[in-house]
Order: structure tokens, then sequence, then C-alpha cells
């Protein structure tokens, strides 16, 4: 038989072997990381790339930003538009941006999750709609395409509207769409 300090000794061998193998198979525990933070830009139509518009209407764009009302001050919206009657274009580009993000990229109807661009993204591309159009003369076709994003705290909206004799191809405006998602993004985390 074990004598009262024996058996002491052999309780406390188990105890510590018992906390030790505890303390080896606790989990540490990880800080969930922030999201980027963003802010939003004035002037950011300007501030843009409009390099394929300028090419495709053969003139360079015009800017109007609309004021945030006060119960708005999270929110920006600019366009930019490039007009060439003697080609029959005309082409629009939307930007809205706002923070903090609600954490959706939300958009109606038909769009689709696209992958690849920030935390969330989603892709609608409208239907060509060909007709005659009095303020560019002759047959026009008209798509409005969108691509919504969302990053850290930031939200981004871009809307193509292009009226043309022919619309570029989906893969060229998505590509479009992309690039304007990523400068906005590098525009509104550089002003931090």
């Amino acid at each position: 038989m074990f004598t009262p300090a024996a058996r002491r000794s052999v309780s406390a061998l188990a105890l510590t072997l018992l906390l030790t193998g505890c303390a080896n198979q606790a989990t540490p525990v990880q800080a969930k990381p922030t999201p980027p933070s963003y802010q939003l830009v004035d002037d950011l139509c300007e501030r843009l790339d409009h390099g394929w518009m300028t090419d495709l209407a053969e003139t360079p764009p015009r800017y109007r930003s609309i004021p945030s009302l006060p119960a708005g001050k999270d929110h920006r919206r600019c366009f930019a538009t490039a007009l060439d009657k003697d080609r029959r274009t005309l082409i629009q580009v939307q930007i809205d941006t706002s923070t903090p993000s609600d954490g959706q990229a939300a958009l109606p109807g038909s769009s689709q999750p696209f992958d690849g661009l920030g935390d969330q993204a989603r892709i609608q591309f409208g239907e060509p709609v060909t007709g005659p159009s009095e303020h560019l003369g002759g047959q026009i076709t008209t798509r409005i395409d969108r691509l919504a994003a969302v990053h850290g705290t930031a939200k981004v909206w871009v809307t193509l509207t292009v009226h043309a004799p022919a619309v570029p191809e989906k893969t060229a405006t998505e590509a479009v769409l992309t690039d304007y998602v990523n400068e906005i993004l590098t525009f509104m985390a550089a002003v931090q």
C-alpha cells in the first residue's frame, strides 16, 4: 500500500500530467481580421482612366457629380459621358460608392455572382436593344451593364450604358467594369 506521502506525490503527478495535457490541446484564439477601410472620393470620375471610352467615341468624356444630400453623406455618385454624333455614339459610366458597406453586393434581376473581385461581387449584362435614334440618327443598339462589388467598408456600383451602331462584346465590357471597380477601390484606399 501507498503511504499518505506517496499518495500525495502520485496525485500531484497525475494532476500535473492532466493539466499539461489540457494546456497542450488548447486551440489558440485567433483575432478576426479587420476588414479593409475605405473613404469616399469627391472627384472620383475625373481620376479614373476612361481611355477605352475616348477610343470608342473618339472624344474625351465630360464629368458630372451629384452632390450628396445630408442624409446621404456616406454616398457619392458621378458620371463620365462621351458623345460623338458623327460616330453616332453615346457612352455613359455611372459610378456610385458608399461607406460603410452593408456587406451585400446587390443587383436586381438577372445578376450573377462574380468571383475574384472584393469580398463579394455581382454582374448583370443587359439585353441589347436596337432601334432608330432621333438624337444620334439611324439605327442604334443600346445595352446597359452593371457590376456591384463590396470590399471591406466600401461598396462600388458601376453602370455602363452604350448607345452605338454596335456595342462591345460582353467579355470586353466585363474587363472594363472590372478595371473600373479595381481602380475605384485603389483610389478610395489611397485617401486614408
